[in-house]
């Protein structure tokens, strides 16, 4: 025991205790060998996301190009909006088109068959007046020739002749005249002839006769052989004869 416990050796030097501050705070030589082998590992991951950041993206950009996207889009349903328009008036003009050919077509096929219906009418109204026409050029002719024959002597007396033969009067018939053909006839001596049949024939002055025409009376009856009693019934044999 005497051998073990030795008295520990003094030294004259001093030693200067450390203060409350240096007591606190743990020695350089032990804590910088912490710090460097445990701070190693966690350090790395601190720095790693400010090396590693991402560049943020340009709002504006990002609208400017939102912008376009909305204005192509835009554009594109406008010009398709609107060559569907263009489409559809060109479909709607086509149509349009069509009906109005078609009313056109109508007007003019209706104005053609009027005009057809008014030339059968015309043709059939020509044909009626060119018969009306006829008949109206043969009776003048005809008026004229009798009434040339007429104002003769002759004539008169061919009307008479012809007249008083028609009536079977043995007793004799009475012939009235206009005075003028009376005288006519009186003149050529024609007064004193008897008729064809032998019948005795008085002459009678008529003021209300026309000249060239005459009534014979004879045989209970009368015979008209004015001249214009027979122009009538010329005309209406003539009228007969287009008719048939």
């Amino acid at each position: 025991m005497a051998s073990i416990l030795r008295s520990p050796p003094l030294s004259d030097q001093k030693r200067k205790l450390p203060s409350r501050r240096q007591r606190v705070q743990p020695p350089a030589e032990a804590t910088l060998p912490a710090a460097s082998s445990e701070a190693s590992p966690t350090a790395s991951p601190a720095a790693s996301p400010v090396s590693a950041a991402a560049p943020q993206p340009d709002l504006q950009a990002l609208i400017d190009q939102a912008r376009e996207s909305v204005l192509a889009q835009f554009k594109q349903e406008a010009e398709t909006a609107r060559e569907m328009g263009r489409q559809r008036g060109l479909q709607e003009g086509r149509e349009a088109g069509a009906a109005e050919s078609r009313q056109a077509f109508a007007a003019e096929l209706a104005r053609m068959r009027s005009i057809v219906d008014k030339l059968h009418g015309a043709v059939e109204n020509g044909v009626a007046g060119l018969e009306e026409m006829a008949v109206a050029i043969a009776f003048e002719s005809v008026c004229r020739i009798l009434g040339d024959k007429a104002i003769t002597a002759e004539g008169v007396r061919g009307i008479v002749r012809e007249t008083v033969s028609h009536v079977a009067a043995r007793d004799g018939v009475t012939v009235r005249l206009h005075p003028d053909d009376l005288s006519a006839l009186r003149s050529v001596g024609a007064l004193e002839a008897p008729a064809d049949n032998g019948a005795p024939v008085s002459w009678v002055a008529d003021t209300t006769l026309a000249l060239g025409g005459c009534i014979v009376e004879g045989g209970g009856g009368e015979l008209d052989a004015r001249l214009d009693t027979q122009i009538e019934r010329l005309r209406a044999a003539l009228l007969a004869a287009r008719g048939a």
